[in-house]
C-alpha cells in the first residue's frame, strides 16, 4: 500500500492558526506547497547526530536559535520517513569565518575547523544575503560523500520586501504568516538539498525535486531514485563503516551505472560518475599488498642466513660438487691416435653418462689440412676464425718457409684452450 506523509506548513506544525479566510485567490502562488515523502519507513529511526556552527551575524539576529531549531525539525521530519534517521542537535558553536555570504569559502572555512568524525553532519549557516536568490549553489554548498553542509541565513527584509511587491494588499497577519511559512520552507529545502548532495544525491530536471538546481515554492520531495543512493550512503555512514570511503564510491558507481534514471541531470550526472571513478582509482593507487605467508618469511630468513655464513662453513649446491665438463677435441683423418696428448693425473674410470661432467684433460687441436674430420664437431660456442691465405712474397726466408712446408706431409697449429 502506498502511503504518503505530509509535512505540513508552519501554520499546522508550530501549530499556528491558519491564514484569516482561508487562501484567497491571490495567495495561491505565495504559500509554499508541504514537503511529502512516499512510502514512508515506518520502523524506529536511528539517531543522527548534527553540529551547527553559526556566524555572528545569524546569531545577531532576534530569535534566531527558535529559528534554527524549527528549519532542524522540519528537515527531520522529512528525513526520518525517507531514511529512517533522526536528527539531534549536538551542539551550537558560535563561527566567525569573516567570509560574509560566500558558502563556497564557508564550507572550506568549516572543515578546516571541524572534521565531524564523532557526528553524522556538520552544518554552518552563513550570514545572509542582502537580495533574494533562488539557484541552489547560491543557497548551500556540499560535497558528495562528506560530511559538511553550509547554508546561508535567511534575508528577511529582501523577502518581505519581494512579498510585498507581488502580493499586496494583506494585513499584518497574513503577511507575517506567509514569511514564516515560506522561510521555513525555504531553509529545509536548502538544507535538505545539502545533506542529501552529501549522500550523492544527483541533481534532477523536475523542478518541483528537491534536487532541482533552483529553489521554487513547489518543491515536495525527493526523486525515488536518489533515495535509493542516499539509503545506501547513509547504511555505511551510520553503521560506522563510512572511513571506507572507497567502498562506498565503488557500491554507488555500480548502482548508477546499472540503473539508469531518465530524470537526472545529465551533466550533474557525468561530473557524479567521475568523481566516484576518481576515488575508486585513487584508493586502489595507494592501496598496499597482501601480507606475505609465514611460509615464504622463514624461508626467505634461512636463505639470508646461508648468505652471511662464513665461506667455511657455508655449504657447497650440488650442482658444485662434481668436477666440471670435459670438451674432447676432434681429431682429423691425418693424425694418428698416439698423436694424442696423455692424460694428465692418474688414470680414472670414465664417469657415467648421466653425471657428463669432465675436466679438461686435452688440448684442442686444429687441423690446417683438407681431410675430412672424424668424430663430432668441436664443441665450441663461437665460430673458428678463419685464417687468413698465406702471404706471396719472394724473400728467400719465405722461399724457405715454402720448402720446409713441402717436405711435412701437414702443418698442425696446437692451441691449448683455456678452462
Amino acid at each position: 500500500m502506498r502511503a504518503c506523509l505530509v509535512v505540513a506548513a508552519l501554520a499546522a506544525a508550530c501549530g499556528a492558526a491558519p491564514l484569516s479566510g482561508g487562501p484567497s485567490g491571490h495567495l495561491v502562488g505565495a504559500m509554499p506547497e508541504t514537503l511529502a515523502v512516499d512510502d514512508p519507513i515506518t520502523t524506529e529511526p536511528r539517531a543522527a547526530r548534527v553540529r551547527v556552527w553559526v556566524a555572528p551575524e545569524v546569531r545577531a539576529e532576534a530569535r534566531w536559535r527558535e529559528h534554527l531549531v524549527e528549519e532542524l525539525d522540519t528537515a527531520g521530519q522529512v528525513l526520518t520517513p525517507l531514511l529512517g534517521i533522526r536528527l539531534e542537535l549536538d551542539d551550537v558553536r558560535e563561527w566567525a569565518p569573516g567570509i560574509g555570504v560566500d558558502v563556497g569559502a564557508g564550507i572550506i572555512d568549516l572543515q578546516r575547523r571541524d572534521p565531524g568524525d564523532d557526528v553524522a553532519w556538520v552544518i554552518g549557516v552563513v550570514a545572509p544575503p542582502t537580495t533574494t536568490a533562488t539557484t541552489m549553489v547560491d543557497l548551500v554548498a556540499a560535497e558528495p560523500l562528506t560530511r559538511h553542509v553550509v547554508i546561508r541565513g535567511y534575508p528577511a527584509d529582501a523577502e518581505a520586501a519581494e512579498l510585498a511587491a507581488r502580493h499586496p494588499g494583506l494585513d499584518v497577519d497574513q503577511e507575517r504568516e506567509l514569511l514564516a511559512a515560506r522561510r521555513r520552507h525555504k531553509q529545509a529545502v536548502a538544507l535538505l538539498h545539502g545533506l542529501g548532495r552529501t549522500l550523492a544525491a544527483i541533481d534532477v530536471r523536475a523542478p518541483q525535486r528537491i534536487e532541482h538546481a533552483r529553489y521554487d515554492l513547489a518543491q515536495v520531495g525527493f526523486a525515488s531514485r536518489n533515495r535509493e543512493l542516499m539509503q545506501l550512503a547513509i547504511r555505511d555512514r551510520l553503521a560506522g563503516v563510512d572511513a571506507d570511503r572507497a567502498g562506498l564510491a565503488a557500491a554507488l558507481l555500480a548502482d548508477i551505472e546499472a540503473k539508469p534514471f531518465g530524470g537526472w541531470d545529465e551533466g550533474d550526472r557525468d561530473e557524479r560518475v567521475r568523481l566516484l571513478r576518481g576515488v575508486v582509482a585513487a584508493a586502489a593507487a595507494t592501496a598496499t599488498a597482501e601480507a606475505v605467508p609465514a611460509a615464504a618469511v622463514a624461508q626467505y630468513e634461512r636463505a639470508r642466513r646461508w648468505r652471511r655464513a662464513a665461506p667455511a662453513t657455508r655449504p657447497r649446491p650440488s650442482w658444485r660438487r662434481s668436477s666440471p665438463p670435459t670438451r674432447r677435441a676432434p681429431r682429423c683423418a691425418c693424425s694418428p691416435a698416439s698423436s694424442r696428448s696423455p692424460r694428465r693425473g692418474p688414470p680414472r674410470s670414465r664417469p657415467s653418462r648421466a653425471r657428463a661432467r669432465w675436466r679438461w684433460r686435452r688440448p684442442i687441436r686444429r687441423c690446417t689440412c683438407s681431410a675430412p674430420r672424424r668424430g663430432p664437431p668441436p664443441a665450441t660456442s663461437r665460430a673458428p676464425t678463419p685464417r687468413s691465405p698465406w702471404p706471396p712474397t719472394s724473400s728467400r726466408s719465405a722461399r724457405r718457409r715454402r720448402r720446409r712446408a713441402r717436405g711435412s706431409s701437414c702443418s698442425r697449429s696446437i692451441a691449448t684452450s683455456a678452462r
